[in-house]
């Protein structure tokens, strides 16, 4: 813990920084991206979140500095000014308005259904009658109930096995987060098991700053739209195995 109190102390009395290269910008992240657990994909994406910001200043001329810290540092390190912006899984609500910025989402986590391969379901909508198991506490729950009227929902605990008993016919399908879901399905359950529909939530990662800081979340939105149209984020995704 102490490391991360002393390495934000030195950077606050470093200050924010400007080159030829356009400005510094210091970008708090947590490791572990608590409070979500992405079962030990933490690592890549941390690689794939520091190399899509450094490819998003070279375009929008800012230099980005990746910090580690705990996340109990993050909103403070904002607030406080040792930190520009922070990466993390924080959504927009009105208790944020006027506070903080967000940019575009640069990576959805949300929940997705996993069905068996030969399955002809391709979304909620197909499931009116069926039963689905859902991951205990997941915010899927409530979109779920209020979309599909006549659902039998049951909720689990370890993604291994549900996934297992999915194949053994107890559920008609499984939600779980995307980037773990993609994980199974294309490892493990390759050729048994498939994706279907888009993430049932609005959850992403994504880029904040102060309010004030609008300069950044335009760069980063615009260089972001620029790379998801040429392909680059596509290729980066590819080259971190996100999807």
């Amino acid at each position: 813990m102490w490391k991360y109190i002393f390495s934000l102390a030195l950077i606050f009395l470093m200050g924010c920084s400007s080159s030829d290269e356009g400005p510094v910008y210091r970008i708090g992240v947590d490791p572990s991206w608590s409070p979500q657990n992405f079962m030990g994909r933490e690592p890549a994406i941390r690689g794939f979140s520091g190399e899509l910001l450094q490819i998003i200043g070279n375009k929008e001329n800012f230099q980005p500095e990746l910090l580690d810290t705990g996340p109990e540092f993050l909103e403070w390190g904002l607030k406080e000014g040792s930190l520009d912006a922070i990466l993390t899984s924080l959504a927009p609500s009105l208790n944020y308005e006027g506070i903080y910025l967000f940019s575009e989402p640069y990576l959805r986590i949300g929940p997705v259904l996993v069905v068996p391969i030969n399955s002809s379901i391709k979304d909620l909508g197909d499931l009116n009658g069926k039963t689905i198991a859902v991951q205990r506490g997941s915010s899927a729950m409530g979109i779920i109930g209020a979309k599909v009227p006549r659902i039998v929902m049951m909720s689990y605990d370890r993604p291994g096995l549900v996934l297992e008993n999915l194949l053994l016919g107890a559920y008609e399908a499984v939600t779980m987060p995307v980037l773990i879901a993609e994980s199974y399905v294309h490892d493990i359950y390759k050729d048994q098991l498939k994706i279907v529909g888009m993430p049932l939530t609005e959850e992403a990662l994504c880029l904040v700053t102060l309010a004030d800081n609008e300069m950044l979340i335009e760069d980063f939105n615009k260089g972001l739209q620029e790379i998801e149209k040429s392909g680059q984020y596509e290729t980066l995704v590819r080259h971190w195995r996100i999807y």
